[in-house]
């Protein structure tokens, strides 16, 4: 075995020609080594790099962790196959191509419907209409400006979704928050007014936001859909339980419902639109909460933004941005 250190973990490179016999029981120490790899990444495992030489190609696969070391190892099979077509082909396949470990900082929105935990499976399931209702119709409405695919994932997690944007528009991101919060107010306003209540007052089912930048990639999850993990995922939850938390402690008798916290990486983003929105609509707070520590005793600073008007949308891309990619496209 050989040790090298990244980022505060240790890695141990298994010896190649080392056998997969960890995965099942059905998988003998006698199976080619090309076998056992496929076996692997068709069971979710990523590949941390591949080494290409005239005769030989090395894939190194993370295999596993042992958590037993001070600071844990990271195992890596190094895994040495002959060059042949059909490895080649392998190597360029979907699974492979979707196996290769390519974290990327991502803009990351966190969606969090308010008391959706306290309703039954009815209620719960009538909160889950809208807010997909509400989440489709604002995409839909970002593609026809955005022309382009600028969302990479959408997570759900129950009681709301992740929502990963593509690395492209990580310095605008931000601005999709302002159309969900109006989404969900127009949707419940179309319902309301159809079946003749009163759609102009009256309490909503509300949304909480987390938004940071962070790192990102993706995978074949248990069900064999492509899914997306990375601590940016982790940074976005934390900012919005300990923005949360901080205004349920400072400001006991403040409604959360249309919260927005957000991480330092978004908070240029944030200043920029706080501007032009108390420019026109007064009101509007952007406010430090300072560094806020997580269960796990990280910290880090967080932003709340408060009273954004649930009619403002402002579009992903500026018009001149618009006219420019329609000109370059035509």
């Amino acid at each position: 075995m050989s040790l090298r250190h990244i980022r505060g973990t240790s890695i141990v490179v298994l010896p190649s020609g080392q056998q997969l016999d960890f995965m099942e029981d059905s998988l003998p120490m006698t199976e080619p080594n090309f076998q056992s790899l496929i076996r692997l990444l068709e069971n979710g495992a990523k590949v941390e790099a591949i080494e290409e030489e005239d005769a030989e190609i090395t894939v190194r696969v993370v295999a596993g962790i042992d958590l037993t070391p001070h600071p844990p190892e990271l195992l890596l099979l190094k895994t040495t196959l002959k060059r042949s077509v059909e490895v080649e082909n392998f190597l360029n396949s979907p699974l492979a191509a979707a196996a290769i470990l390519r974290p990327v900082k991502r803009g990351i929105i966190l969606v969090d419907i308010m008391d959706y935990s306290k309703g039954d499976t009815v209620m719960q399931a009538a909160f889950l209409s809208i807010f997909q209702l509400a989440i489709k119709e604002q995409l839909r409405l970002q593609r026809t400006f955005a022309k382009d695919e600028f969302v990479d994932q959408i997570v759900p997690t129950g009681d709301g979704c992740y929502i990963v944007f593509h690395e492209s528009v990580n310095d605008r991101f931000f601005r999709v928050v302002f159309g969900l919060l109006s989404s969900m107010n127009v949707v419940q306003n179309r319902i309301l007014k159809a079946i003749g209540r009163d759609h102009k007052s009256g309490k909503r089912v509300d949304l909480r936001v987390g938004c940071e930048i962070g790192e990102t990639d993706f995978f074949f999850d248990i069900s064999g859909n492509r899914n997306c993990f990375g601590p940016g995922m982790n940074e976005a939850a934390r900012i919005l339980s300990c923005g949360e938390a901080a205004i349920q402690k400072r400001f006991p008798d403040h409604p959360t419902g249309g919260s927005i916290f957000l991480g330092a990486n978004v908070h240029p983003q944030a200043r920029a639109l706080h501007q032009w929105l108390t420019s026109i609509q007064p009101g509007t707070r952007l406010r430090p909460l300072g560094n806020l520590k997580d269960k796990h005793h990280s910290s880090r600073n967080v932003w709340w933004m408060t009273g954004v008007s649930k009619f403002i949308s402002p579009n992903l891309f500026s018009f001149q941005e618009l006219l420019s990619r329609l000109e370059a496209n035509s």
